[in-house]
């Protein structure tokens, strides 16, 4: 896989801008980075209280968590929805999501994906998919043919799942092995940075 590279939320700074001209490209690229910023923030939120609508997973805050310090950081850059059409109604009349700000997953009635939550994100070079109600985690090089792309708006359970470079199970995320094993595998395989602190509430890594 390549370098990573350095978030954009740093590139400015050790890069004043002398002219007006400057400052003014400057002041729009950070709206930009802001806008990203805080519409990331918004998804996973987002995901992590549909998770909890759910009331099967009583761990989903440490992994909010998680994923919030990689965004703090400035690794994560994008984020995306994808819900079983079973939970379309607890997305839009529960918490006023709107049909652009997530996808539906196609499944089969019979399929046990019927009521899934699904939290697609970009971090560095990798592309993951997070199963919000088994939480099992999925990890793809950009380079994979196989990986997920942004912003449809319908997916397939296959294309969320198949041909991924690792594969982590939701195991032990109270006691901090799931978020060790996950950032530990990132900086190993994908050159990303463990964030200081991974979580208010969990132990350092």
């Amino acid at each position: 896989m390549g370098h990573f590279t350095k978030p954009k939320s740093q590139l400015f700074a050790n890069n004043y801008p002398s002219e007006p001209s400057q400052v003014i490209s400057a002041s729009e690229d950070l709206k930009s980075i802001c806008a990203g910023y805080l519409g990331v923030k918004t998804t996973i939120n987002n995901f992590f209280k549909i998770v909890q609508a759910s009331g099967i997973d009583r761990h989903c805050f440490y992994r909010e968590d998680f994923w919030l310090s990689y965004l703090n950081s400035g690794y994560l850059h994008r984020a995306w929805i994808i819900i079983s059409p079973n939970l379309k109604g607890v997305a839009s009349s529960r918490y006023q999501m709107k049909p652009h700000q997530f996808a539906l997953l196609s499944c089969d009635p019979n399929y046990q994906a019927l009521n899934s939550v699904v939290l697609l994100m970009n971090i560095g070079n990798l592309i993951i998919t997070e199963w919000g109600h088994v939480g099992k985690c999925r990890f793809w090089s950009k380079s994979n043919i196989k990986a997920p792309s942004f912003y449809k708006s319908h997916y397939s359970f296959e294309e969320l799942s198949s041909g991924s470079n690792y594969t982590q199970q939701d195991f032990f995320v109270k006691s901090g092995l799931w978020q060790k094993d996950i950032s530990s595998w990132m900086k190993a395989k994908a050159n990303i940075p463990i964030p200081l602190k991974i979580s208010k509430n969990m132990p350092k890594l």
